[in-house]
């Protein structure tokens, strides 16, 4: 009787030892490791270590092209070409050699019509001059338009060479370009060609 007690016992303590082990359902449980790597850090230049960035860099080439073009004085250049313009009939006749060391830069061309192109201040002067002849000579010189920017500026016009006895001995058109030269603008390439009609 007594042994026949102990078996569903002994039977029941089992059952409850082995139900102690088994996990608590509610028991928070680790999350699994991530299966991608987290990103390695941004590498440190010099221009993040100094703040400085590729837009920062632009920004900055393009306020600095802002400036040069804002220096440059269109107006100002005119000024000097309408100047040169209106005497240059006076300055033409006296045939004063400083006239042409002011006009045109050192490296200065001129490009006549029919003959070959003459380059250097020495060479323009020998060609302006004819032995004294051009002091009766009446040359007008007008702009029609003036453009450009601070590298060079480019003038188109016409000029008129009246002869005293009716006519024109010419009149035409031309263009010139312009540079700084010692801070002051000069011609840098000069080319005209008659509107007269052509002799056969």
């Amino acid at each position: 009787m007594r042994a026949a007690l102990l078996v569903p016992a002994i039977s029941t303590c089992l059952l409850l030892a082995a139900c102690g082990k088994q996990p608590d359902a509610t028991a928070p449980t680790s999350p699994p490791p991530s299966a991608t790597p987290s990103a390695p850090p941004a590498p440190v230049t010099a221009d993040t270590a100094s703040g400085k960035s590729g837009a920062g860099q632009d920004s900055e080439s393009e306020k600095s092209e802002s400036t040069s073009a804002s220096a440059f004085d269109l107006d100002a250049a005119r000024g000097r070409i309408d100047l040169a313009n209106q005497t240059f009939g006076d300055r033409y006749r006296k045939d004063d050699a400083s006239w042409y060391a002011s006009r045109y830069t050192k490296d200065a061309c001129v490009m006549p019509p029919n003959e070959t192109t003459i380059c250097g201040r020495d060479a323009i002067r020998g060609y302006f001059y004819y032995g004294g002849a051009n002091r009766d000579i009446d040359i007008s010189v007008k702009s029609t338009d003036i453009y450009g920017g601070a590298d060079a500026v480019i003038e188109e016009g016409n000029y008129d060479i009246p002869n005293p006895k009716g006519g024109y001995f010419d009149r035409g058109k031309f263009v010139g370009i312009w540079k700084l030269e010692d801070g002051t603008w000069k011609l840098y390439r000069e080319i005209w060609t008659s509107s007269l009609p052509r002799k056969r």
